[in-house]
């Protein structure tokens, strides 16, 4: 895991053709913080999806909404009790870490300042700096992909949004103990 998380440090500061396809080969890595380093680093060798590497960002982003619908449907199914709090804890920040390399992706798809602008606003705007990064996100982003980005980028409760995502992301209920 170091390695590959210092590789991919190293070619976000290299940038580069070589660079960037060598971060590009490592997009479906399964460790989610080495995927987070790798879009990071093709983030600041400021990458942009080619036409064919489209279909390929299109499914790492239905790969990483997947993830955040089970995601937060582990935050429903556990509940809220104390005795799972550190539990409900580390999903949230999981879930804060999906949402990331979401803004990632979108950046290599659509217009990286705006999205990343957006990005920026969800995490720390005001409520109508909020609500305008939703709009700026429902206007850029295809259909297809928003459908099932918006549930998960809004305010509401993880049982509010996994109702939302049930179309696209549908998950069984398990009971906190399983």
């Amino acid at each position: 895991r170091e390695t590959r998380l210092a590789i991919a440090q190293i070619c976000g500061r290299l940038r580069g053709a070589h660079a960037i396809a060598l971060l590009r080969s490592a997009l479906e890595v399964s460790d989610g913080v080495v995927r987070s380093q790798v879009l990071a680093a093709l983030s600041t060798c400021r990458y942009r999806a080619s036409a064919g590497d489209i279909p390929h960002i299109e499914q790492r982003l239905q790969a990483e909404m997947a993830e955040a619908a089970w995601t937060l449907a582990a935050l429903v199914d556990i509940g809220q009790e104390a005795t799972v709090a550190c539990l409900h804890t580390a999903l949230s920040s999981h879930l804060g870490q999906i949402q990331q390399r979401l803004f990632w992706l979108l950046s290599f798809l659509y217009d990286p300042q705006a999205m990343l602008r957006a990005q920026d606003q969800l995490t720390h705007g005001s409520p109508e700096k909020r609500a305008y990064a939703l709009e700026i996100i429902d206007v850029l982003v295809s259909q297809h992909l928003k459908t099932g980005l918006l549930p998960l980028l809004d305010e509401a409760t993880p049982a509010q949004r996994m109702q939302r995502l049930h179309a696209h992301f549908p998950q069984a209920s398990v009971a906190p103990e399983q």
